[in-house]
Parts: structure tokens; C-alpha cells; sequence
């Protein structure tokens, strides 16, 4: 009898042993304020509203190349700037336009009245008000109103060839070329107002300037 409580006994032994074993050890002070603070800071996340992201707009052409095209020309070029009145984009500051900025204008153009409502006031978009803002000529006379050129004017022709490496001629593409040359009569002219022409105004699709300018302006016009 003794025997079997002596080996019952040490069986029990190696059991509790054997638990005692598998039973991880208990989580230091440390490590208990670690878990905690990893899980405050996930809550904390988890609670932090997003930030507010503010709209975009993507305008079709950028004032980049109107940049390049005047940043470096000579004094015979902006003698001719000066003649067509555009002595203000001499040296063209702007790179790039902001696509938040773009994007608030537009959002806040009300086309049935053709007014910009701002915070402080609104801007009455007119003809008179462009011509202030951005002091573009600004004649009597329509464009439309002046006679067109046939489609197959020599000027045309000739001012497309420039062009006739590149595929078609873009903003780009003139500023590249205006810096390539050094001539300073209407060809350059022409070159200049078709840039800004694109850059202020539109662009056709697949980033192609507009050539109404040059169907309408003509060597002998003011």
C-alpha cells in the first residue's frame, strides 16, 4: 500500500510539473503598458477624421510655354510687344496655374449672370474687366468682323511648315520655336499672339492651337 501512494504520489509530481511547464509565463509590467499603448494609439486612429482634401481642376493648357517663350527676349522682340501692346507679358511670371485655384473659380462662376461670387464681393466678368485684369488690346473691332483669309493663304502655309517637324504645332512648340529664332517681324508677332491666344484663351483637343487668329489678323492690320 505503501508503495502504490509512493508512486501515485510521484506521478502526480511529474504531472503538476508537466503543466507547470506548458503554462506560458505571465506578461512582465513592461510589456502589459507596450500592449496598452499600441491599443490607444490604433483607437486613436481609428477615431482621427480623414483631412479634408480640396477639389481639383485640370485646365487644358498650362502658361508654362508663354513663360519660356518670354523670358529671354531681345530688345528688338520686346520693341514689337510693345508696338501690339502686349508690353505686360514681357517676361511672364506665372509657371503654373493651381489646380485648387482652378477648380474654386469655376465653382464659384455663376454663368447666368457671368459673375464670380467671392467671400468679399463679386467680379462682374466683362469685356472692359478682362481688359483690366489682364490688360489685353482691346480695339473696336471684332475679330469675326475682320475679313478672312482663304484657306490656302501663303501666311498659313508658311506659318504651318514651322510646325511640320513636330506633327502639329502646340503651345510648346511655339515657345520652342520663338527661342530657336531671332526674327522680329510678323511671323514672330503672329508666333506670340497664337501662344497667347492658346495659353489665356483654349486649346482644340489633343493640346492643338487654335489658328483663327491667324485666318483673321493680317500683315496690315492695327
Amino acid at each position: 500500500m505503501k508503495r502504490k501512494t509512493k508512486a501515485y504520489n510521484s506521478k502526480k509530481l511529474r504531472n503538476n510539473r508537466s503543466e507547470e511547464e506548458e503554462q506560458p509565463e505571465s506578461e512582465s509590467e513592461e510589456d502589459v503598458k507596450k500592449i496598452k499603448k499600441v491599443k490607444r494609439e490604433v483607437a486613436e486612429k481609428q477615431q482621427k477624421p480623414k483631412p479634408f482634401k480640396y477639389k481639383t481642376c485640370l485646365t487644358r493648357s498650362s502658361p508654362k510655354a508663354l513663360h519660356d517663350a518670354t523670358s529671354d527676349l531681345s530688345e528688338e522682340r520686346k520693341k514689337c510687344l510693345k508696338e501690339i501692346r502686349f508690353e505686360r507679358y514681357i517676361n511672364f511670371p506665372i509657371v503654373k496655374n493651381p489646380s485648387t485655384l482652378a477648380y474654386h473659380v469655376i465653382d464659384k462662376f455663376h454663368t447666368s449672370s457671368m459673375e464670380l461670387r467671392l467671400e468679399k464681393g463679386s467680379i462682374k466678368v466683362t469685356i472692359q474687366k478682362i481688359h483690366e485684369i489682364l490688360v489685353i488690346p482691346m480695339g473696336e473691332t471684332k475679330l469675326e468682323d475682320l475679313n478672312e483669309r482663304p484657306s490656302n493663304d501663303p501666311f498659313i502655309k508658311e506659318w504651318k511648315a514651322q510646325y511640320s517637324h513636330v506633327g502639329k504645332p502646340t503651345p510648346p512648340a511655339i515657345a520652342s520655336r520663338i527661342n530657336s529664332t531671332k526674327e522680329t517681324e510678323f511671323m514672330f508677332k503672329m508666333n506670340f499672339i497664337t501662344l497667347f491666344g492658346s495659353t489665356i484663351g483654349t486649346l482644340e483637343n489633343g493640346g492643338k492651337v487654335l489658328i483663327k487668329l491667324l485666318k483673321y489678323i493680317k500683315e496690315d492690320d492695327e
